[in-house]
């Protein structure tokens, strides 16, 4: 059966000097039990806010169809209909840019947690 060499490793996160087996390695951050759960929930977050941000995208880009088939029409004549469905999809792209920005304001927050 294979031993393991416990060597002392300093939390490059909140400075604990703790053991673990095996030897630093230069360049290779190594977290202590507690800051290796909070990274862990940190990345999980990160990935659900990207995760959001890119199905506003999508959401967005029906969006922008929706009001350009709108608008294609309105060289027609556009119905009182056409135009509060205009205006009801331009207001909930500015509010899914308004979610957009506080998801990547969290995002820098929790990136910055990190260190």
């Amino acid at each position: 059966m294979r031993e393991f060499i416990f060597a002392p490793h300093k939390c490059p996160r909140c400075g604990r000097t703790f053991e673990a087996p095996g030897n630093p390695v230069p360049g290779m951050k190594m977290y202590c039990k507690v800051c290796t759960e909070i990274v862990m929930r940190i990345n999980q977050l990160e990935r659900q806010l990207i995760a959001q941000d890119f199905s506003l995208e999508r959401e967005d880009e029906q969006l922008a169809r929706q009001i350009n088939d709108l608008l294609t029409k309105e060289s027609t004549g556009i119905s009182e209909k056409d135009d509060e469905l205009l205006t009801a999809l331009t207001e909930r792209m500015l509010s899914d840019e308004s979610r957009r920005k506080k998801i990547l304001k969290q995002i820098r927050r929790l990136q910055k947690e990190k260190r």
